[in-house]
């Protein structure tokens, strides 16, 4: 079953549950398999106690720059395009390890290539193909979102966001103030951690988890595709735009 977190009805949900429930009771040489975006079990499937026992939650993290490529070459065979060279190295670069990702921005450059009657995709190609992705990404967001990000005291925090869109590629999305200032070689822990706490209240563009046991607190993005946003604005930007 996929895209499950996109299931709107309960009672599918409790069907589904029920089902697992029942194939473990008769011992059923089967499984399901359930994939979606999450940050953990009890949001993907709900709050399920009979059957957790029944369940093992596997976290999938960023795909290898050989498989990207792979899905690109994959394009390439079915399609007759070819990318440049830089064009491909572009598209995994700025994908950050996703294969959503390299698929829309490959389509978006291949779009711009057949509009000119070509068969190579060029970097300029998937220059101007992400430009339309980000315009378009950017009107998705909720207007509350949008209307955040172009705060005067956000746009001045730019570069922790942007190290902290680097830092939530990890399966469930969570970072550390650490992993901030790693990402962006930032040595002030203290100005890291003011600005992630500042924009957990009115300004609530990130979730904060505070630690247990002495632990440091975390934080994670509140709205999905603010992170991703993010990241591949700083990886066109990077990239001479």
């Amino acid at each position: 079953l996929d895209e499950y977190d996109r299931v709107a009805d309960p009672a599918f949900r409790r069907d589904v549950a029920e089902l697992i429930k029942n194939l473990s009771d008769r011992a059923a040489r089967v499984q399901l398999v359930l994939t979606g975006v999450a940050s953990n079990l009890d949001e993907l499937i709900g709050f399920t106690p009979s059957i957790r026992r029944n369940i093992v939650g596997l976290a999938v993290g960023p795909m290898a720059e050989a498989e990207l490529v792979e899905i690109l070459g994959r394009a390439e065979a079915a399609t007759g395009l070819r990318f440049a060279p830089e064009a491909r190295a572009l598209i995994v670069r700025m994908s950050g390890g996703s294969p959503y990702l390299v698929r829309l921005l490959g389509n978006r450059a291949a779009g711009r290539a057949l509009d000119d009657r070509r068969q190579a995709v060029s970097e300029t190609d998937v220059i101007t193909g992400t430009e339309a992705v980000l315009v378009e990404w950017n009107a998705g967001l909720p207007r509350r979102v949008q209307a955040q990000l172009q705060r005067p005291e956000v746009r001045s925090a730019w570069n922790v966001l942007i190290a902290a869109a680097r830092a939530s590629g990890t399966p469930d999305g969570w970072f550390g103030v650490l992993d901030v200032a790693v990402e962006g070689q930032l040595s002030d822990h203290d100005g890291v951690a003011r600005v992630l706490n500042g924009f957990t209240g009115e300004v609530d563009l990130f979730d904060r988890e505070d630690g247990l046991e002495g632990r440091e607190p975390r934080y994670r993005f509140r709205t999905q595709g603010v992170a991703q946003l993010l990241g591949l604005s700083a990886a066109l930007a990077r990239a001479g735009r």
